[in-house]
């Protein structure tokens, strides 16, 4: 019988600071996106890896806080708010060039930080693989069954008869 698991409350610690992370990054995104590019300093060599990263922590924050959601709906919202920022951005004269392409990273990002819990969940869909049941003639010495079946045991009572 398998050992029972504590499952977390939800108003356990780890989950009420998920949250709170989650609502942070979203701030934190949001201001990133529609503040004036001056704001912001660079952090990265390329500004779509900047949106990769971002996003990336974004989607990962989100699948910690929104623990029961399925994990397509969590990318779902996070490809919603992905297109309702650079939405946005469309009408700040500075950032219109570029919109497409930091969207196409938003999603990248995204899709990069949830698809290890996409995979996951496809293998936990496949039944665990189950060795097959011992065989009930085979003769067991000290605990372990013999390989070879019931062929070794007329060998060990010759060679116990003999001495």
């Amino acid at each position: 019988m398998p050992a029972p698991i504590n499952l977390r409350k939800d108003n356990d610690l780890l989950a009420m600071f998920a949250r709170v992370a989650f609502l942070l990054v979203v701030v934190g995104l949001c201001f990133a996106s529609l503040a004036p590019s001056g704001w912001m300093p660079r952090v990265l060599y390329s500004y779509h890896l900047e949106h990769f990263a971002a996003f990336y922590l974004g989607a990962l924050s989100m699948a910690a806080a929104r623990y029961r959601a399925n994990v397509f709906r969590v990318m779902t919202d996070i490809a919603i708010l992905a297109t309702v920022l650079e939405g946005v951005r469309l009408f700040i004269p500075s950032h219109q060039l570029y919109v497409v392409e930091d969207w196409v990273a938003d999603l990248g990002g995204s899709l990069a930080a949830l698809s290890p819990i996409i995979i996951g969940d496809f293998r936990k869909s496949f039944r665990p693989e189950q060795p097959p049941p011992p065989a009930d003639d085979a003769p067991v010495e000290s605990g372990i069954r013999s390989p070879s079946g019931g062929a070794n045991r007329v060998a060990t009572e010759r060679l116990r008869g003999e001495s």
